[in-house]
């Protein structure tokens, strides 16, 4: 019973809305992609130095590390999946939601409905049928 309570007090999120956070969100994963990129290559260097190193017979622990920050990474892709920065987006976003800041959201949204309920209802008067579903020449049959 109190979490039927509570599932009815909160707002349940537009699926519109869900769609323009992960929009947002890849469009910054993609525009950061040439920093993770140099990151990387940083990264591989510092590794093959250390194996140059390893190679001539020094053996360090920040070799080992060097190594290891590469060890099974590829090259950096355009869009990855990462649950806990997607968690912490999600918490933000949808506080911003609650706070009131996607109001120009609801109203295209609503001006869009409204757009598609107007053609809806023209389709329905040119049939001879009102919204009701009785005939527009009388109450109905029999």
């Amino acid at each position: 019973a109190a979490r039927k309570r509570i599932e009815e007090a909160e707002e349940r999120l537009p699926v519109y809305f869900s769609h323009e956070v992960l929009y947002k969100y890849v469009i910054r994963m993609q525009k950061d992609r040439p920093r993770r990129v140099r990151e990387w290559e940083k990264l591989k260097q510092k590794a093959n130095f250390a194996n140059d190193l390893e190679a001539f017979g020094v053996t360090d622990a920040t070799v080992s590390r060097a190594k290891a920050a590469v060890a099974n990474k590829g090259r950096p892709q355009p869009v990855y999946i990462d649950d806990e920065e997607i968690a912490a987006l999600a918490r933000e976003e949808i506080m911003r939601w609650k706070e009131g800041e996607y109001g120009w959201m609801k109203a295209n949204y609503r001006r869009l409905m409204k757009l598609c309920f107007r053609g809806w209802k023209r389709a329905w008067k040119a049939q001879g049928v009102d919204m009701l579903g009785a005939e527009a020449a009388g109450e109905g049959t029999n």
